[in-house]
């Protein structure tokens, strides 16, 4: 399959592993395919109105416009990801990672205090609700809408590159198709490689070092 492939709609929570691979994953699609990426946030942490990340990239896109939200989640994603213990970085570190994002990103430093202010409570639920909209509550991310199909998924251990991204890509657009797929799913095996880590993640079909116990990753996933 080649030539215009359509608008993607992607729902992440800056702090999910598996939506920064599929991030990443489809970034790589974008570099053969014409295809429009569109990001919106999600969170994960609502019921505990603790915002954190997605709190901050959310007061970016109300202030300063959707444009902002690619170059902030990469640059946290980043910080995030790029160490051997990703959720250490969650429970100790985030406020380092966002501050240092937003100055990456040349985005105002006040911006950090939507993290914990609940300012974009409404916006990010208003997003959040968008996302699970057609499938209902029980789903994780990364949410993706592709057409009228919309799914949680695929969740993904490692990022595809090149033809491989492409074959699972269209796939996926086969999958999607089928009104009366319900579900496919099978076990975790082997690590989680977290794919970009260094500061040339922003340029499509780099891969870093990043891998983890994906046992742990499971026990505490999404």
């Amino acid at each position: 399959m080649s030539g215009t492939q359509g608008r993607i709609e992607l729902y992440v929570d800056p702090c999910c592993p598996f939506a920064w691979i599929a991030y990443q994953w489809l970034a790589e699609v974008g570099r053969h395919r014409t295809v429009e990426l569109a990001l919106h946030l999600m969170s994960l942490s609502m019921l505990a109105h603790t915002w954190g990340p997605a709190g901050v990239a959310a007061a970016a896109v109300r202030q300063h416009g959707p444009d902002a939200l690619g170059p902030l989640y990469e640059a946290m994603a980043r910080r995030i990801f790029g160490g051997a213990d990703h959720y250490g970085v969650i429970s100790e570190d985030l406020e380092s990672v966002i501050v240092d994002a937003l100055s990456e990103v040349g985005l105002p430093a006040r911006l950090a205090d939507a993290a914990g202010s609940g300012d974009c409570d409404g916006w990010l639920r208003a997003s959040h609700n968008a996302a699970v909209a057609p499938m209902g509550d029980g789903v994780g991310t990364p949410i993706i809408h592709l057409g009228a199909a919309a799914f949680f998924g695929p969740v993904m251990t490692a990022v595809p590159r090149g033809a491989e991204a492409l074959q699972v890509f269209d796939g996926l657009r086969l999958l999607a198709g089928y009104p009366r797929l319900f579900e496919i799913k099978r076990p975790l095996v082997g690590s989680l490689e977290l794919g970009s880590t260094g500061p040339e993640s922003s340029r499509p079909g780099f891969i870093g070092p990043g891998a983890m116990d994906i046992n742990r990753a499971s026990a505490r996933s999404v």
